[in-house]
C-alpha cells in the first residue's frame, strides 16, 4: 500500500510532521471502519441499508460531535469525528460497489 508520502510533489522536511498526523488519523478511521463492520456483522463494503437510514446514522453521529463540542470534552469530540469519517467512508464504500441482487 501505498503512503501519503508517495503522493506528495516533493517531499520536504517540514511535512513529515504533517504526514504523520494525517497518516495517524487515517489509521484511526480505518480501525473506527473495521469495528463499525465488526459491531454490525457486516461484510466489508456493503452497507444495505437505505439512503434515509444511512442520513438517519451520520446525523445521529453528527449530532454527538455536536454534544462533544458542548461539553467541551476535546477527546471525545476527537473520537467522535473518527465515527463521523468512518461512517462516512462505509457510505462512499457502499456507493462505488452497490450490493448485487444476488447478495440478498
Amino acid at each position: 500500500m501505498k503512503s501519503l508520502i508517495d503522493y506528495l510533489p516533493e517531499k520536504k522536511e517540514d511535512q513529515w510532521l504533517v504526514i504523520d498526523t494525517v497518516e495517524g488519523i487515517w489509521s484511526d478511521i480505518l480501525r473506527e471502519r473495521f469495528n463499525q463492520i465488526d459491531k454490525w456483522d457486516r461484510k466489508f463494503l456493503v452497507w444495505d441499508s437505505t439512503l434515509d437510514r444511512k442520513n438517519t446514522v451520520l446525523g445521529e453521529e453528527v449530532g454527538e460531535v455536536a454534544n462533544a463540542i458542548l461539553e467541551d470534552d476535546v477527546l471525545n469530540l476527537r473520537n467522535e469525528l473518527i465515527q463521523v469519517a468512518a461512517v462516512c467512508v462505509a457510505w462512499i464504500e457502499t456507493l462505488d460497489n452497490p450490493p448485487s441482487l444476488d447478495s440478498e
